[in-house]
């Protein structure tokens, strides 16, 4: 399929189950027009790098949708609003960059109180103050369901950004913070902070990670920056 042709309308039709997430960007990426040369990066890494006015800009986008990345019987809105800004952050610390701006946009049942938007609210604005990230707009819509929240984040990049094909063999591989715990805690969490007995590290797994906003790594970027080539 090559830029802007449609599929065969007669060729089998794959789920999206069948086809997978990943299939499903490289299907979506062959569609797209190649981009222009200010771009350095596009699809497929954890940020898009663009060359703007002497500086290389990063863009991510995140979307957290309630019943798949979050529940709120164990996850304060203020952690979940915290976590929407967190996982943005980390993909422009990924990137070697620092975090700048955020767009936010929101999914919202009516049902919800206005006192629980704020709340959401107060978490986005504490991890994007940890941070330095300024909101400067965003988009809000009822939603028949759940709570839904999508972010764009901007940042810089001093250099060229590090990128996933940038590994070499012999390069170290660092690691901060503990892997691993909003993964194993997320099979319990239909169980509620009562009914799970499975205990990680210590500690309840309904109070591992899920209740607690991701903590973005963003100060070991620049370190991992000065390795560069």
């Amino acid at each position: 399929m090559r830029a802007g042709e449609d599929p065969d309308p007669g060729a089998s039709r794959p789920t999206l189950a069948e086809v997978g997430e990943r299939e499903l960007i490289q299907r979506l990426r062959r569609r797209l027009s190649p981009p222009g040369r200010e771009v350095l990066v596009g699809i497929g890494d954890d940020a898009a790098a663009v060359r703007w006015d002497g500086e290389t800009l990063l863009l991510t986008t995140d979307t957290l949708l309630e019943g798949v990345h979050f529940r709120r019987s164990i996850a304060t809105l203020r952690d979940i609003g915290a976590k929407a800004i967190a996982v943005n952050v980390s993909a422009i610390a990924a990137m070697g960059g620092e975090p700048r701006y955020a767009l936010l946009a929101l999914a919202l049942p009516r049902s919800l109180a206005v006192a629980e938007v704020d709340e959401l609210y107060a978490g986005v604005e504490d991890m994007a103050r940890r941070h330095g990230v300024t909101v400067v707009g965003g988009d809000t819509c009822a939603a028949p369901g759940g709570v839904v929240l999508s972010v764009t984040l901007v940042g810089r990049v001093a250099g060229a950004p590090l990128r996933r094909s940038g590994a070499r063999p012999g390069d170290a591989i660092l690691v901060t913070g503990t892997l691993g715990p909003p993964r194993r805690a997320w099979p319990c969490s239909s169980a509620g902070t009562v009914g799970c007995r499975r205990r990680w590290w210590g500690r309840s797994c309904a109070r591992t990670g899920s209740r607690r906003p991701a903590s973005p790594r963003a100060g070991s970027s620049g370190t991992r920056a000065g390795r560069r080539r």
